[in-house]
């Protein structure tokens, strides 16, 4: 027998021998099992076990109520033993200490016969450490690892006398279940529960407990994704041990036995330490929501997470810079990661990157933030932190200030000719791929993306009142206030753009942006309660044409590559692409939320050339859109804010069509009263020169 079978079964026989009572064997431990300090104080105080709080990070749930991450921190959930199946709790006990509701923290009879079953094998066989003793080593862990084996059995055994003699059993087995280690990087059954299944732990089903249960003495090597054909041989051990213990009929043990571990995959299971965007983006919430003062050890942050649409805008992100890099798009001159995504980047990424933004247009809630292509390589969010030049994205707003100003309609005509602008830096010449050498209505001129008719129909508004728009609708970057604004040469975040367009969704009512809904304290206090409420950033009529003429850019204009992509419901949007093709953006609604997608470098640079956000972001928005919405399709309201007029006009031109002079062609079009268009008659017979007017 080798020196360290000799001195556990000197240990175990000391205890036994002289401590044939418990007073007889706390005689033993007070004389040998004195606790060592504990550093920085990282251990609970004996006297204040009854109320002491595990450490437990935050924990962030889902719109539906589910757990889908924890925050940095110790990944655990704290779960009252009441809410606990009892099978769970019978099983443990069964498993690690049968006769845990008799002994006084140190058993006794486990230890001599754990003696017998070692010296008779000549090894190590059989453990006597009971639930309490293994509960003390778990909480003064930091004080025990660097003492000397044999002596950290006898103060595990001196601390679990003192737990027994303060708490009760029920206590102690709910500390005990909540701080057990379980594997990849989960303490406590809650936690465990979630991480491998997928579900709380009062859903769990009997092979599910069996099989955590099993894991405890050895988590990763019963490790059921890792493991499962061994996982499977333990989890059968304890389900005849919990039979024979009495905890399930054996009946029910020999069902169970036959069948297989399964568990949810990785990527559905709780992020931990927050590794992903939209977690990363709730920590941060969190710090704005709360004082710095409020704890936040155990807090419960609801928020309006949709795993679903998450997934989907991570997976149609992958694609389209996938296709980028593949050449599909155009020449691609520039590295693609490969496994390079697995490294850490700490400065801007050298690689192709693209954000996607998901919002409830009538509450402001982001159902779905993707910052980057790989959280694992750069944490810098690109949807709520960049900011990027927003390019022809911007226009909706510059339109949207036009029809505001009560001298602009959607049938209104203005010239897509040459224009040269004086500025206090000198001559400014926009150009302008969609030039006509003509006229254009507003509303095509949108679809279209003019950049002249944008100029000139700014110009008309004047720079402060398109400004005041967009901070209205909910841009909160600074404008600059020179005529390249109206091209969209404003520094804004995805985030701002994607607000400012579900405002025009949601009939011109602003609801800010946000992630968290409430968030409770570790005994269940609401400590943040957010209320809804909006303000009227821009009249309903306002809103309401603006939408409609985003709905001719995927219609007719250059939007038409989300219907291409697959997504056929209604929707209206507006691409954008900044110069030289350095960015890439499409933002569209439909009447339940607003989808953001942006695509660049880190440091601006073409990325293919002729590249825009028809054909790098819409197609993306496009296939996201169609994985998340079915028919029946949400349809906008069938009837128009109050307000407004209802006439026919001649597309092309604008002007109306009447009874006495009709136009070849012709379509429906909605006017704030005193922007209606004369019809052709009228001009000629009235001649009125500048009725409808080219700009």
């Amino acid at each position: 027998m080798t020196t360290l079978h000799l001195k556990y079964v000197s240990f175990s026989l000391i205890l036994f021998l002289e401590g044939g009572a418990a007073t007889g064997a706390y005689g033993v431990l007070t004389r040998f099992g004195g606790i060592p300090p504990c550093p920085g104080g990282s251990c609970p105080e004996l006297d204040h076990l009854a109320d002491y709080r595990l450490p437990e990070p935050p924990t962030l749930y889902d719109a539906e109520g589910r757990l889908f991450a924890h925050l940095d921190g110790q990944t655990r959930l704290t779960v009252l033993l009441a809410d606990m199946p009892p099978a769970l709790v019978g099983g443990y006990v069964a498993v690690e200490d049968r006769r845990f509701w008799s002994h006084g923290g140190v058993d006794l009879r486990g230890i001599a016969r754990a003696s017998a079953v070692n010296l008779a094998a000549g090894d190590i066989r059989e453990g006597a450490s009971t639930i309490t003793m293994q509960l003390a080593r778990t909480l003064w862990q930091p004080a025990l690892e660097h003492t000397g084996r044999w002596h950290r059995k006898l103060v595990e055994a001196r601390l679990a006398h003192d737990i027994e003699a303060r708490l009760g059993k029920r206590r102690i087995l709910e500390l005990y279940l909540n701080s057990i280690y379980m594997g990849d990087g989960v303490y406590g059954v809650g936690a465990a529960s979630w991480r491998y299944f997928g579900k709380p732990v009062g859903d769990l089903s009997l092979v599910q407990i069996a099989t955590l249960v099993g894991m405890t003495r050895a988590p990763e090597r019963y490790d059921p994704r890792r493991n499962p054909d061994l996982t499977r041989l333990r989890r059968n051990v304890v389900l005849d041990v919990m039979a024979d213990a009495h905890v399930v009929a054996p009946s029910v043990a020999r069902t169970a036995r036959a069948e297989p571990v399964v568990t949810i995959p990785v990527d559905e299971a709780p992020d931990r330490r927050g590794a992903s965007y939209y977690a990363a983006a709730v920590a941060r919430e969190v710090d704005d929501v709360l004082s710095p003062d409020q704890p936040r050890t155990g807090l419960r942050v609801f928020t309006a997470y949709d795993a679903a649409a998450q997934h989907a805008a991570e997976q149609r992100l992958r694609e389209g810079l996938a296709e980028i890099e593949e050449g599909q798009r155009g020449p691609y001159h520039h590295p693609a990661p490969g496994d390079a995504l697995r490294t850490p980047q700490r400065r801007a990424s050298p690689y192709l990157q693209g954000a996607v933004m998901i919002m409830d247009n009538a509450t402001g809630a982001i159902r779905a933030v993707v910052g980057g292509r790989s959280f694992e390589h750069s944490q810098f969010d690109r949807a709520l932190q960049a900011r990027r030049q927003a390019g022809s994205a911007f226009k909706p707003i510059v339109i949207a200030a036009a029809l505001a100003s009560g001298r602009t309609s959607l049938a209104s005509s203005v010239l897509t000719t040459p224009l040269v602008v004086e500025t206090a830096e000198g001559s400014w010449s926009p150009r302008d791929a969609q030039a006509t050498g003509s006229t254009m209505t507003v509303r095509a001129a949108l679809a279209r993306s003019s950049n002249w008719a944008a100029v000139r129909i700014g110009q008309r508004v004047g720079l402060p009142n398109v400004m005041a728009m967009a901070q209205a609708l909910g841009v909160r970057a600074p404008l600059p206030a020179v005529p390249s604004l109206f091209l969209g040469s404003a520094d804004v975040t995805l985030v701002d753009l994607t607000s400012a367009y579900a405002t025009l969704a949601n009939g011109g009512r602003s609801m800010p942006p946000h992630l968290i809904s409430r968030i409770e304290d570790a005994d269940g206090k609401i400590v943040f309660d957010r209320t809804l409420e909006g303000t009227r950033a821009v009249d309903p009529r306002v809103a309401f044409l603006t939408r409609r003429a985003m709905e001719d850019v995927i219609a007719s204009g250059t939007g038409w590559q989300v219907r291409l992509a697959g997504y056929t419901g209604e929707a209206a949007g507006k691409t954008g692409t900044t110069s030289g093709s350095h960015d890439a953006w499409f933002i569209g609604m439909n009447p339940e939320v607003t989808t953001g997608v942006w695509i660049g470098f880190d440091r601006p640079q073409t990325i293919v050339p002729g590249g825009s956000g028809s054909n790098l972001a819409a197609p993306v928005w496009g296939r996201l859109m169609a994985d998340l919405f079915h028919p029946p399709w949400p349809t906008w309201s069938a009837t128009p804010p109050p307000g407004l007029l209802m006439m026919t006009i001649e597309p092309g031109s604008g002007f109306r069509s009447t009874e006495s002079c009709p136009m070849e062609t012709e379509r429906a079009e909605y006017f704030i009263p005193g922007t209606e268009p004369p019809s052709v008659c009228d001009l000629v017979s009235q001649i009125l020169p500048g009725s409808v007017g080219h700009w």
